[in-house]
């Protein structure tokens, strides 16, 4: 079974420009962890709902205000208030760039892009044809796989 047989095709996409806000709400509005990055049909960055989290520290916090969110979880209008102070920021800023981000070829075997989601410790993989992105394999496409589904 190969990449492209299994793979989501209808992706959804930001641009390097793409507020953090509208990134978190794309996510939450489709119930999805991350999606890739794309400029000029190619993709230059992956961002997630980790690079969106505190304790990433990609989303700009001031030393001042990050203890607190370690020392215990904070909810509410305290947490709120936080984001709120980086929402009009880009994402450029805090995406994993696309000379990290792990891809997968649409024609690979799936064995072999699975087999790099497991060692690489990602969740899904950008899947490119001659450069360009035409889909996106998950683990939950993976899963479908293996049961059928």
């Amino acid at each position: 079974m190969k990449v492209r047989d299994v793979m989501t095709h209808d992706v959804h996409t930001v641009s390097p420009e793409t507020t953090i806000k509208e990134v978190a709400r794309l996510l939450a509005k489709h119930r999805i962890s991350g999606v890739p990055v794309v400029e000029d049909g190619s993709i230059v960055g992956v961002i997630s709902e980790g690079d969106l989290l505190p304790r990433q520290k990609r989303v700009p916090f001031t030393d001042e205000e990050l203890p607190a969110l370690f020392g215990k979880y904070t909810v509410g209008e305290q947490l709120k208030a936080l984001f709120e102070k980086a929402w009009d920021g880009e994402i450029r800023d805090i995406m994993t760039p696309s000379q990290d981000v792990v891809t997968a070829d649409v024609d690979e075997p799936l064995e072999d892009a699975a087999a790099r989601m497991a060692s690489h410790e990602v969740k899904r993989l950008p899947v490119l044809e001659d450069g360009h992105l035409v889909g996106i394999l998950s683990r939950l496409d993976i899963l479908q796989a293996l049961v059928g589904g």
